[in-house]
Order: structure tokens, then C-alpha cells, then sequence
């Protein structure tokens, strides 16, 4: 039997993953204090551990919870149990860059530019992770990068308030037409983690990395959303330069004001992120899995 060490089981993909490997019949411990005694006695135990702490909201915790636990992790594993097969999240976000650049997709291969301080905090950490592998301090590691992570129960900022908007008429495109949303659910996401663990070999015993996302075509989605609220109304198209400008003067007299930058290049980036995956099936689309439950 497998026993797997899952540390931060507190999180959102922490606690499905726990959840899911338990339906599984995986003898599953979790770590509930970073106490170096806990750590110890844990790693021990098991031949699989699943990294999922991360913060992506608070900066001064980033470094900290991204990049120095990471740290941590392979200090105890060079110390204690070189054998264990260390799975990682880490992010999507390491392509930073490449989302604002006119281009057609990123994938596996792909450049990492990150501009963000978790995507550079999570990108160290790979690094630190090929590092320990190269020097032998670890004996395999399987790095994920997963796009936005969805689910029915976790309602995302940005799709909320693109249904707020388009509800209230309010939406427009940014440019053009051409913009996607790259995304990925969460019972994919675990179930691909799961797989993994239980089949290691089915998805390339050198392959180390993998990317893992779905797209859509944003004019898809919010005609989706359209039928789905029974909204009539035509395709309004503005400037992207335009958008900005206006953008950072109602920020200036309003900072509370839901619309940045970021979301704008969001909106507007029709960069795909493609999954380097074989021999796995994706069954939770935005449509069915997610949209349809927060439509109110």
C-alpha cells in the first residue's frame, strides 16, 4: 500500500486531494504542524510526498510558504528518506510574460518569464527541487503546473464578476474577439495528482514536468452565460489602450475599484496553455462543472 504524506492539507487543493486518495484506499497522513519533530516523524512513514502549500495572497508569506519550505521539505528528505518521490504544485503563473506577448500557446517547453512575486517564489522552487534531484538528495519528483483551478464550491473573483457584468449589460471585449480562458478543475486536478501516485510509469518515467489546463474561447463563455440569464445584447468591442487608460483614473479616485490591470490583460490574453499530458481524460468542463452552479 502506499502511504503518502500530504502537506498542506489544510488548503483547497490539500483537502480534496486528502479527500479523494482517502476514497482510494491510500493510506494518507497529513502535516498539521511544521514543527521540525512533526515533519521527522511523518517522512518516515511514507514513500510519496504531495507539496501543496502555496500562498498567492499575502506577499510577505510568499517567500516563506513558496520557496523556503520547499527548502525544508529537501532538507528532511536528503536527511531522512532519499527514497521518497516528491509530487509538487507549483503553477502556472511561471509564464508570467508570455500571457501579454503575441503569441498562440505556452506548454511544458515554453519559457518561463514570471513577473508576479509567487510566480517567482514558485519557480525558485523548481529549481531547488532539479537541484536536489541532480545531487542525488532526492530520488524522483514529478513537478504540476496547473492554470486557475475551478470549482463549484470555490467561486473565482474573475468569473464572478464577468457574470455580474454581463448581467448587467455591462461587459465588453477587449480589442478583439479572440481571448481564452485557460482553467482547470479541481476533480481533474486530483485525479490526475491520484493517477500519478498510482501510476507513475503510464505518463513517462523521465518526464518531471507537467503542465495541466483546459481552454475555452472567452466569446464562448459569455455567450453561455448569455443564454443562460436569457440576455440579448450586441458584441461591444474598445480598445485595450483605451480600457487602461480609463481604468488607472477611476482606480485613482477609487481604489476599491474591482477592474485592474491585470484583470484587463486577463480578459484579453488569447494565449492557450496546452497540457503535455497523454494517456489522461479530462471530464469536468467549465460549462457543466462550474458556470451552470454559480449562475444566479
Amino acid at each position: 500500500m502506499k502511504k503518502i504524506l500530504i502537506l498542506g492539507h489544510g488548503g483547497y487543493v490539500g483537502r480534496n486531494l486528502k479527500l479523494f486518495l482517502k476514497k482510494k484506499n491510500f493510506k494518507v497522513f497529513t502535516l498539521s504542524n511544521r514543527n521540525n519533530k512533526f515533519f521527522k516523524s511523518n517522512i518516515k512513514k511514507v514513500n510519496i510526498i504531495i507539496n501543496c502549500v502555496g500562498e498567492n495572497y499575502n506577499t510577505s508569506l510568499m517567500k516563506s510558504s513558496n520557496f523556503v519550505y520547499v527548502k525544508k521539505i529537501l532538507k528532511f528528505i536528503k536527511k531522512y528518506n532519499k527514497n521518497i518521490f516528491l509530487i509538487h504544485l507549483s503553477s502556472c503563473a511561471v509564464y508570467g510574460e508570455l500571457f501579454h506577448n503575441n503569441i498562440n500557446f505556452v506548454n511544458a517547453n515554453s519559457e518561463t518569464k514570471p513577473i508576479s512575486l509567487y510566480a517567482i517564489t514558485k519557480l525558485n522552487a523548481e529549481f531547488l527541487i532539479k537541484k536536489a534531484y541532480e545531487n542525488k538528495g532526492i530520488k524522483d519528483f514529478v513537478i504540476i503546473r496547473p492554470s486557475q483551478i475551478i470549482s463549484e464550491d470555490m467561486k473565482s473573483f474573475t468569473y464572478m464578476q464577468l457574470i455580474k457584468y454581463v448581467k448587467k449589460n455591462l461587459f465588453f471585449y477587449i480589442s478583439n474577439l479572440k481571448a481564452v480562458r485557460n482553467y482547470v478543475h479541481i476533480n481533474d486536478l486530483v485525479n490526475f495528482i491520484y493517477q500519478i501516485c498510482n501510476k507513475r510509469r503510464a505518463f513517462g518515467k523521465n518526464n518531471k514536468l507537467f503542465v495541466i489546463s483546459r481552454s475555452i474561447k472567452l466569446i464562448a463563455l459569455v455567450n453561455y452565460i448569455k443564454k443562460k440569464l436569457k440576455i440579448k445584447s450586441k458584441q461591444l468591442i474598445l480598445p485595450k489602450f483605451f480600457i487602461i487608460f480609463i481604468t488607472n483614473i477611476i482606480k485613482f479616485l477609487y481604489p476599491k475599484f474591482p477592474l485592474s490591470v491585470g484583470i484587463i490583460s486577463g480578459l484579453s490574453s488569447s494565449v492557450i496553455i496546452k497540457s503535455n499530458i497523454k494517456n489522461f481524460k479530462f471530464n469536468f468542463n467549465i460549462f457543466d462543472h462550474y458556470i451552470k452552479s454559480v449562475i444566479k
